[in-house]
């Protein structure tokens, strides 16, 4: 049964990661590669009787009925499937090991496509809340094809972001959706963020997070996000602690305590 299992998460995950791979413009990785394999199908009724009609005398002595009777009891044990599935659970292995650079090359492209989208949500887009808004048909050419221009940065974007959560999902397990795995804010930005009434850290969106100035990339890993919430946490809390200490300082200096 563990063959089995092995074999589906390895098919259900290759599956998956081709699928986004697609979508970003990377070549799929290979399936398994069952020619390899040797043919253990079951004979058929006429394989059967096309060597039976070829034979006088007992067919026991028969080469071909031999052959057939052969590929019928190997097509009656376990061992095909389990070639089959140990195809499968070799192609995914394959895949995994190949998986790192084209990563490597994911995270380098949203870079720059985050970067664009920021110089354009600072600058000529400033102030639009979403681009699904802009009517190309109603600006002028220089407007409309800058916007253009956007689009397909943010279109990119978003299908680099998926295609790199996929991957991570597949490999280490999925979660919810998080600013932390596309942007990189720094403490001050975050603590802006976090301390505003109400609260305004970016929805998980490259727009968004250009919108709001902050660094987008894409973390080394959904684990590696899950760390990077951890240690903005961690230092905004440090900081808050520090202020407390430092105000607590001033007021008892200001009521002639001594320190």
């Amino acid at each position: 049964m563990s063959n089995i299992n092995n074999a589906n998460t390895a098919r259900i995950s290759l599956s998956s990661i081709n699928r986004v791979l697609a979508s970003v413009g990377i070549d799929p990785f290979p399936g398994p590669d069952f020619d390899a394999l040797p043919d253990v199908t079951a004979p058929t009724e006429d394989e059967i009787s096309t060597a039976l009609a070829g034979i006088k005398g007992d067919p026991g002595k028969s080469s071909a009925v031999q052959a057939l009777a052969t590929r019928a009891w190997l097509a009656g044990t376990s061992t095909a499937q389990a070639l089959e599935h140990g195809a499968w659970v070799t192609a995914w292995d394959t895949a995994r090991a190949a998986v790192p650079p084209l990563l490597e090359d994911i995270r380098d492209r949203y870079a720059e496509h985050a970067e664009k989208l920021s110089h354009a949500a600072q600058g000529d887009f400033k102030g639009t809340r979403d681009l699904d808004t802009l009517d190309l048909s109603t600006l002028d050419t220089r407007r409309a094809m800058k916007a253009g221009e956007v689009i397909q940065d943010y279109r990119a974007a978003k299908a680099l972001h998926a295609a790199w959560r996929t991957i991570w999902a597949t490999l280490q397990g999925g979660s919810a959706t998080h600013w932390s795995e596309m942007a990189r804010p720094t403490s001050d930005q975050y603590r802006t963020a976090r301390d505003a009434t109400p609260q305004t850290f970016p929805t998980p969106d490259p727009w968004s997070v250009a919108r709001l100035g902050w660094t987008g990339v894409l973390p080394e890993s959904l684990k590696a996000a899950r760390q990077i919430r951890a240690e903005y946490q961690a230092d905004a809390n440090e900081a808050d602690e520090h202020a407390a200490r430092t105000a607590r300082r001033s007021s008892l200096r200001g009521g002639g305590i001594i320190l």
